[in-house]
């Protein structure tokens, strides 16, 4: 790694924590002539993608005035409820009806609410963006990113093919809510790691 990547990888292990970790992940380049259609998708993709994830960000935006309609009218608090609790049900049905839980494979990342690191059997071009999708455990939420390759290196010691590059992507085109449920997930892994 040159001393630039070591660098920019120090400064943006700065911003969130990480942690190691395995998720479901696929990787997909996005050549340059198809990056303009490939935001104009980003949004409408990723909302199908990750509704939950949505759908959680709205209900803590709100937290504070549905603590207060609570106490100023508890009954409509009660009702505004059940019908939250109903649409998470129907968001999880409709996010599991889409895509039957499309099973994409498990791999062993470094993650942070920032940026990824892992291994492929692909070579990624540095700078070259990338769309990943994600999918975390035990929560099985759903992440929609675009990102930037950092670096991407032959792993001279790479036991199989699948392995023969490790890369890191920094998240360019994320979601607020996505980025919340990444914080959260990192938060809830460095804590398992503690009580392990």
């Amino acid at each position: 790694m040159s001393d630039d990547s070591e660098r920019d990888f120090d400064r943006e292990r700065r911003r969130y924590f990480r942690v190691d970790d395995v998720v479901e992940m696929q990787v997909q380049s996005i050549k340059p002539e198809d990056l303009d259609m490939a935001l104009e998708q980003f949004d409408n993709r990723r909302e199908s993608y990750c509704l939950i994830n949505s759908l959680v960000h709205e209900k803590e935006i709100y937290l504070p005035e549905r603590r207060a309609l609570e106490k100023k009218y508890p009954e409509v608090a009660r009702y505004l409820k059940g019908i939250e609790s109903r649409l998470d049900i129907l968001a999880k049905v409709v996010t599991s009806n889409m895509d039957e839980r499309e099973e994409l494979p498990k791999q062993k990342v470094n993650i942070s609410a920032q940026g990824i690191r892992f291994l492929s059997a692909e070579h990624f071009e540095v700078e070259g963006l990338v769309e990943l999708k994600l999918v975390l455990f035990p929560s099985c939420q759903r992440v929609l990113v675009i990102g930037s390759v950092v670096w991407c290196i032959e792993d001279p010691g790479a036991v199989n093919a699948n392995e023969a590059y490790a890369a890191a992507v920094d998240f360019t085109y994320i979601n607020e809510a996505d980025r919340e449920v990444l914080i959260k997930h990192v938060h809830s892994k460095q804590i398992q790691e503690i009580h392990d």
